[in-house]
């Protein structure tokens, strides 16, 4: 008998049929990045952003013995989620270009559906199915939207119908079903949070959250709490010693609020209770994946130290072991096994919850020879660099891009003047660097954070050259806006005309960095009365929720009708508008 199930559009990626044999030798980064139980935990699929392929894994029945990879095979691009349609044997996949596939097990392997001509808007990088499994929701990171869809799922595989794009005001990555009809969905690098009603197909934005680099959300067995894993940044302590050693800095925390508070957008600050990760000279950096435990406590990933934690709440000694490089999803068997996504270890490990100890440590497959961009991704994302390992580069330029928020890190020169954490994607050509241009070549940028801003131990050449190798690959945010149309080339043409016209290519000159290597006063001063800045770049300036030095502006518009940015005589609406809609563009 056919079942029809509500659900998300499907589109398949097609690819090249490969023998599993053949992909399992190939050394490759896989970059798992999320995972499924099926057939009551019987196999484990895991989907690699790396290599568009999921590896399907055959686990253990009883607990003991090895687990053993049956099959990797190759699905997209770019896999970035991956959720299990109820009461089926099918799968969906999300993948960075916008596809999304329908994957069915077939024996050993999984085997992609026929291609349906339907596809959402690119960059998604999650999918939520909504507490009933009727409805899901595909959050699309720098198209800065969730596509509502539907399926029906019969014999011969899903159907797509019912689709919709709600747009949001940030970039989003996370979401959590909180009930039949309501998904919660959190920035990628701030704390914006927004609440989907997929009854009536609408968005709302919610309060937002203190803090940024939001990697975990869940609920509580109880399903009456929401509890996020994140960082704060503390813009008036100071990155000296002190303030890092004793958390002050960085703050990585797990947040608790009531679900009903979220449905019913009631919730406040006094809903909410904190508990730290970490602690002096055991730092705990960039909490990620959490679940809670059926005794009550919580096991949370800190990625930048590479450990799992089980922690009782709000308070409560814990347990804390190493389980991989940079572990930020966990699966949990509901009974006392985890599976431990190990993103830049290309390997899930198991951990017996029980036993509070790793028991296998499955391999995905070979890993090429590391080179210098690798070795200085996994120095990015590893608090090892920071003292008492609080912090490491991705806690503020969150996956190389920004918080928003402010840092005091002296980089400037000055010493109780927080500055507005800048992006690092496009970096390579955003030279020079600082907010006063004090630093002529990246390298030694790179060198000052890690000495100063956290406060690490002198690193080696070898180090600086490879972390600076990294950020040359990071490529400049894409824009949120992108015409398609004759009508949205033209205004995006005018803009460029009012750009040109009031002198703004002096100080971000185009095409290739829309920035230049001199200071400018432009107006506004910090607290140590400075007021000449190097500007930042404007590619990918839509995608950022804070503009000036000190955050002060929270959009384009505001940039120029609250602060009269370079235009003191003023633009007429229609010149604003077409000047804002060019730079959505850049």
């Amino acid at each position: 008998m056919s079942s029809i199930r509500w659900a998300v559009l499907i589109v398949l990626v097609t690819a090249p049929t490969r023998a599993s044999d053949d992909l399992s030798r190939l050394p490759a980064w896989r970059k798992p990045s999320a995972a499924v139980l099926i057939d009551d935990g019987q196999f484990l699929a895991v989907a690699n952003e790396g290599t568009g392929t999921v590896s399907l894994i055959a686990l253990p029945k009883a607990g003991d013995g090895k687990s053993r990879i049956l099959s990797e095979s190759p699905i997209g691009t770019a896999l970035t989620d991956l959720v299990a349609i109820p009461n089926s044997n099918w799968l969906l996949a999300t993948d960075f270009s916008g596809r999304l596939s329908s994957i069915r097990r077939q024996g050993d392997t999984l085997e992609p559906s026929r291609p349906l001509d339907r596809q959402i808007p690119e960059y998604a990088v999650s999918i939520c199915l909504s507490g009933d499994g009727r409805v899901a929701s595909i959050a699309s990171l720098w198209a800065r939207c969730v596509t509502l869809g539907s399926i029906s799922v019969d014999d011969n595989g899903p159907k797509v119908d019912q689709l919709i794009t709600l747009p949001l005001d940030f970039a989003p990555r996370l979401q959590l079903a909180l009930d039949d009809t309501h998904i919660l969905v959190a920035d990628a690098f701030g704390g914006r949070l927004a609440l989907i009603d997929v009854e009536n197909r609408s968005v709302k934005p919610l309060k937002k959250l203190h803090g940024g680099n939001i990697r975990g959300i869940a609920l509580s067995t109880d399903r009456k709490k929401v509890v996020f894993a994140h960082s704060i940044q503390n813009p008036l302590a100071h990155a000296d010693f002190n303030d890092i050693h004793w958390g002050m800095l960085t703050s990585n925390v797990l947040r608790e609020y009531p679900r009903e508070a979220f449905i019913n957008q009631t919730y406040a600050d006094r809903d909410v209770q904190l508990r730290q990760i970490g602690q002096p000279e055991f730092g705990a950096a960039d909490p990620a994946g959490l679940v809670q435990l059926p005794a009550g406590e919580w096991a949370v990933l800190t990625s930048g130290t590479g450990d799992l934690s089980f922690l009782q709440f709000p308070a409560g000694l814990s347990d804390r072991i190493p389980v991989g490089d940079r572990p930020l999803k966990l699966v949990f068997d509901g009974r006392n096994r985890l599976y431990v996504l190990d993103q830049l270890g290309d390997s899930v490990a198991v951990v017996d919850t029980a036993a509070r100890k790793v028991v296998e440590t499955i391999s995905l497959g070979p890993q090429p020879e590391p080179t210098p961009a690798s070795r200085g991704e996994r120095l990015f994302f590893s608090a090892a660099l920071s003292h008492d390992q609080w912090l490491s580069c991705h806690s503020c330029h969150v996956d190389g891009h920004t918080t928003d928020g402010l840092a005091d890190t002296h980089s400037d020169g000055t010493f109780g003047t927080p500055k507005r954490i800048l992006t690092l994607l496009g970096t390579r050509d955003a030279n020079p660097w600082a907010w006063n241009g004090s630093f002529r070549e990246l390298h030694e940028q790179v060198e000052q954070s890690i000495t100063s801003s956290m406060q690490g131990p002198a690193p080696t050449l070898e180090q600086v050259s490879d972390l600076t190798a990294f950020l040359h690959t990071l490529k400049a945010a894409p824009p949120v806006s992108k015409p398609s149309t004759a009508e949205e080339e033209a205004a995006v043409a005018a803009g460029r005309r009012v750009f040109e016209a009031q002198g703004c290519g002096k100080c971000h000159v185009p095409s290739l960095t829309f920035t230049t290597d001199a200071v400018f006063d432009v107006g506004f001063t910090d607290e140590e009365g400075l007021s000449k800045f190097n500007p930042p770049s404007l590619r990918g300036v839509s995608q950022r929720s804070a503009l000036f030095h000190d955050g002060r502006a929270k959009s384009l518009r505001s940039a120029f009708e609250d602060h009269s940015h370079q235009v003191a005589d003023g633009l007429s609406p229609r010149d604003l508008n077409a000047l804002i809609e060019y730079l959505r563009s850049i």
